[in-house]
């Protein structure tokens, strides 16, 4: 998976959404298919 290739920036959203709100903003017409909810998901799993 590409994102855990960017350990240092998934750690910085982690941190960011630990802190207060993240704010994640996509534009797909199906939100089943949504990099920002893949990326929402990847938080909270690191956050835990």
């Amino acid at each position: 998976m590409e994102l855990l290739r960017q350990r240092e920036t998934v750690a910085d959203l982690v941190l960011e959404a630990e802190r207060g709100t993240l704010t994640l903003v996509f534009g797909a017409k199906d939100p089943r298919y949504s990099n920002a909810r893949v990326l929402k998901e990847l938080v909270e799993e690191c956050s835990r």
